[in-house]
Protein backbone atom coordinates (compact mmCIF):
# COMPACT_ATOMS: atom_id res chain seq x y z
CA UNK A 1 0.00 0.00 0.00
CA UNK A 2 1.40 3.36 -0.96
CA UNK A 3 1.03 6.65 0.84
CA UNK A 4 -0.83 7.96 -2.23
CA UNK A 5 -3.55 5.35 -1.78
CA UNK A 6 -4.03 6.54 1.81
CA UNK A 7 -4.69 10.13 0.71
CA UNK A 8 -8.14 9.10 -0.48
CA UNK A 9 -9.06 8.45 3.16
CA UNK A 10 -7.63 11.61 4.72
CA UNK A 11 -10.44 14.03 3.87
CA UNK A 12 -13.16 11.64 5.03
CA UNK A 13 -11.29 10.99 8.28
CA UNK A 14 -10.74 14.73 8.75
CA UNK A 15 -14.50 15.34 8.50
CA UNK A 16 -15.13 12.65 11.12
CA UNK A 17 -12.42 14.11 13.35
CA UNK A 18 -13.94 17.58 13.08
CA UNK A 19 -17.13 16.24 14.65
CA UNK A 20 -15.47 13.95 17.19
CA UNK A 21 -12.78 16.34 18.41
CA UNK A 22 -15.06 19.38 18.57
CA UNK A 23 -12.40 21.33 16.66
CA UNK A 24 -13.06 23.76 13.86
CA UNK A 25 -12.67 22.45 10.34
CA UNK A 26 -9.74 24.77 9.60
CA UNK A 27 -7.73 23.27 12.47
CA UNK A 28 -8.47 19.66 11.56
CA UNK A 29 -7.93 20.12 7.83
CA UNK A 30 -4.65 21.88 8.63
CA UNK A 31 -3.26 18.80 10.37
CA UNK A 32 -0.50 16.92 8.63
CA UNK A 33 -0.75 13.17 8.20
CA UNK A 34 1.67 12.63 11.10
CA UNK A 35 0.48 15.26 13.60
CA UNK A 36 -0.30 13.62 16.94
CA UNK A 37 -4.01 14.14 17.59
CA UNK A 38 -3.40 13.99 21.34
CA UNK A 39 -1.87 17.45 21.00
CA UNK A 40 -5.31 18.67 19.86
CA UNK A 41 -7.46 17.43 22.76
CA UNK A 42 -7.97 13.95 21.30
CA UNK A 43 -9.18 12.12 24.41
CA UNK A 44 -10.04 8.50 25.03
CA UNK A 45 -13.72 9.39 24.69
CA UNK A 46 -13.00 11.02 21.32
CA UNK A 47 -11.15 7.85 20.29
CA UNK A 48 -14.19 5.71 21.08
CA UNK A 49 -16.45 8.10 19.18
CA UNK A 50 -14.04 8.00 16.24
CA UNK A 51 -14.03 4.19 16.22
CA UNK A 52 -17.83 4.16 16.00
CA UNK A 53 -17.81 6.80 13.25
CA UNK A 54 -15.16 4.90 11.27
CA UNK A 55 -17.09 1.65 11.56
CA UNK A 56 -20.26 3.28 10.27
CA UNK A 57 -18.62 5.31 7.50
CA UNK A 58 -16.36 2.56 6.13
CA UNK A 59 -18.57 -0.44 6.99
CA UNK A 60 -15.80 -2.12 8.97
CA UNK A 61 -15.53 -3.72 12.39
CA UNK A 62 -12.67 -2.47 14.55
CA UNK A 63 -11.79 -5.21 17.01
CA UNK A 64 -10.59 -4.47 20.53
CA UNK A 65 -7.00 -5.38 19.67
CA UNK A 66 -7.00 -2.65 16.99
CA UNK A 67 -8.31 0.02 19.38
CA UNK A 68 -4.84 1.03 20.46
CA UNK A 69 -3.78 4.66 20.60
CA UNK A 70 -0.91 3.72 18.28
CA UNK A 71 -3.54 3.01 15.61
CA UNK A 72 -5.58 6.15 16.22
CA UNK A 73 -3.31 9.09 17.04
CA UNK A 74 -2.41 10.31 13.53
CA UNK A 75 -4.29 10.58 10.24
CA UNK A 76 -1.79 8.23 8.64
CA UNK A 77 -2.28 5.57 11.32
CA UNK A 78 -6.06 5.84 11.13
CA UNK A 79 -6.07 5.62 7.32
CA UNK A 80 -3.71 2.63 7.42
CA UNK A 81 -5.96 0.86 9.92
CA UNK A 82 -9.11 1.55 7.90
CA UNK A 83 -7.49 0.40 4.65
CA UNK A 84 -6.20 -2.81 6.26
CA UNK A 85 -9.58 -3.63 7.79
CA UNK A 86 -11.40 -2.95 4.54
CA UNK A 87 -9.09 -5.38 2.75
CA UNK A 88 -9.37 -8.03 5.47
CA UNK A 89 -13.13 -7.78 5.81
CA UNK A 90 -13.99 -7.54 2.12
Amino acid sequence: MTVDSLHTYYDVIRVLLTNVMKQDQETVFGLSEDDDLRNYDFSSLAAVELVVALELKFNILIEEEDMLIENLCTLNQIATLVRRLEEEQA
